[in-house]
């Protein structure tokens, strides 16, 4: 914020000298303003390593938020897998008893010498 005021301070004064024609101040401005620039890091760059931190953090969370989503995916998904296996084990059962006790009524239904 300081750097910006100076340099719109520094471009003031260069426009105002070189209204008036002199061109060694606007020379003397100028140079003053990269130098200052030069001397004094953007506040950008000094918030840069403090941001890409943050960045980093948050993309370091969001991954364990993934990787967690993914998990409990997984997690409930075999544990559908595994209740789906034991229905199909009862109903495999059931259909075998079904089966057995069709075949049963059969047998006591027919006369043993036909």
């Amino acid at each position: 914020m300081l750097r910006i005021a100076l340099v719109v301070a520094l471009l003031a004064s260069s426009s105002g000298a070189y209204a008036l024609g002199n061109n060694d101040l606007v020379q003397l401005n100028l140079r003053g303003a990269r130098q200052q620039a030069q001397q004094q890091p953007d506040l950008v760059e000094l918030l840069q390593p403090a941001q890409q931190a943050r960045l980093w953090q948050e993309d370091a969370v969001q991954e364990l938020v993934w990787q967690q989503q993914r998990r409990q995916f997984s997690q409930e998904r075999y544990r559908q897998e595994v209740l789906l296996e034991q229905q199909r084990h009862k109903d495999t059962f059931r259909i075998e008893e079904e089966r057995l006790r069709g075949i049963m009524i059969q047998r006591e239904q027919t006369p043993l010498f036909q």
